[in-house]
């Protein structure tokens, strides 16, 4: 396993136990990826080199039109948090979250430590705020 495998395993069960939705769960990872180019949206380069996402979410519609001075406008716009949250119909901020938990756990060695690993527990814990229940 990666490190960044571990951390979005660990991330996700502190989510978990925060009261995160595995529909928040999954835009949040997904969001990571693509943000770091660990996945790449799906879609389709035409002949003049534009990116045309499938993914069709309000996020990609309202970005402007991949045009030769600009081809990846819908790539970019296919990587956003709200777009991730959309596809995976979640919210933006708890996708935003657990985006940021993953990358504080990969920013400091959870492999070295128990104690190091404990330690970043708590960083995320800080960072995953409680849920409230729909209702």
């Amino acid at each position: 396993m990666t490190i960044s495998e571990v951390a979005i395993l660990l991330a996700s069960r502190i989510a978990l136990s925060a009261g995160y939705s595995e529909a928040d769960i999954q835009a949040g990872t997904e969001f990571y990826r693509r943000k770091n180019r660990l996945s790449h949206p799906p879609g389709a380069f035409d002949k003049a080199g534009r990116f045309v996402a499938a993914e069709r979410s309000s996020r990609v519609v309202a970005a402007r039109r991949p045009s030769r001075a600009y081809p990846y406008s819908e790539m970019a716009a296919a990587r956003t948090a709200a777009h991730c949250a959309e596809i995976y119909c979640a919210d933006s901020l708890h996708a935003k979250r657990i985006d940021r938990a993953i990358a504080v756990l990969i920013e400091t060695d959870l492999i070295d430590s128990a104690h190091a690993t404990l330690k970043a527990s708590r960083l995320v814990a800080k960072i995953l705020k409680p849920v409230k229940a729909a209702g």
